[in-house]
């Protein structure tokens, strides 16, 4: 094919590392590790988002591992659940 693009499918995955506090009254260290995810952290901080890749796939790997997964598509402002 002379001249003309070939649509690639990309994988980009980003991830970034928040660091969170949280606050919870136990008897023990476990029962505080239980108790925490139930909890709203008292403090958040980013710390970064430099850990970023990007790969392509080919058609089968998009077929059998992407297509029926639901992705986050930007619509204006707001961030709406775009089943592809």
């Amino acid at each position: 094919l002379h001249g003309e693009l070939v649509m690639t499918y990309w994988v980009i995955e980003e991830m970034s590392v928040t660091k969170q506090k949280y606050v919870v009254e136990s008897y023990t260290k476990e029962g505080a590790i239980e108790l925490y995810s139930t909890t709203e952290s008292v403090d958040e901080e980013h710390i970064s988002d430099s850990v970023f890749s990007i790969y392509a796939i080919n058609l089968f790997e998009y077929q059998q591992t992407y297509k029926n997964s639901p992705q986050m598509d930007w619509i204006g402002s707001s961030m709406v659940l775009n089943p592809r």
